[in-house]
């Protein structure tokens, strides 16, 4: 559900496990085998899905997109989130390439972007402690836990 609109994209597989991604540097990251499948498969963003099946309140939103949070979140229209959601719960794992320099810094500001898009749009958030900002200041690139959203 990622995009402006229906696409066929790459849907990555690790191994044996339960792990799939549309993110391939998600996907490897996560590589535990030397065994990666890749599969084409059919996606429409969240905006469109919502519009095409009039969709008009959502109590609660779980996402668990393994590694395509911000760009999910990054492309959905504020007022969907103003007037339709009511509560989120999102798995949230490292957004950028770990092979980066700057790899904790750019991870800190994606999710502080994530946050204030949500806070801006009427939401309360809380983290665990695997996503709490003072963690990015370690410099440890072990990152991902779960983000609370409520209707403030």
């Amino acid at each position: 559900l990622v995009g402006s609109e229906m696409c066929i994209r790459d849907r990555h597989m690790i191994g044996n496990s339960s792990v799939n991604s549309l993110d391939q540097k998600f996907a490897q990251r996560m590589h535990v085998t030397d065994e990666t499948l890749t599969a084409q498969v059919q996606t429409i963003n969240l905006n469109n899905y919502i519009r095409t099946h009039g969709v008009d309140k959502i109590d609660f939103l779980k996402v668990d997109c393994e590694g395509a949070e911000h760009q999910i979140f990054q492309s959905l229209d504020p007022d969907i989130l103003k007037y339709l959601v009511k509560t989120i719960s999102m798995e949230v794992h490292s957004m950028n390439d770990q092979d980066s320099e700057d790899y904790t810094k750019e991870n800190k500001r994606l999710l502080t972007e994530l946050i204030d898009k949500l806070e801006s749009c009427g939401f309360e958030v809380e983290v665990d402690d695997g996503l709490k900002l003072e963690h990015f200041e370690t410099g440890n690139p072990g990152f991902g836990g779960m983000l609370y959203a409520k209707k403030v």
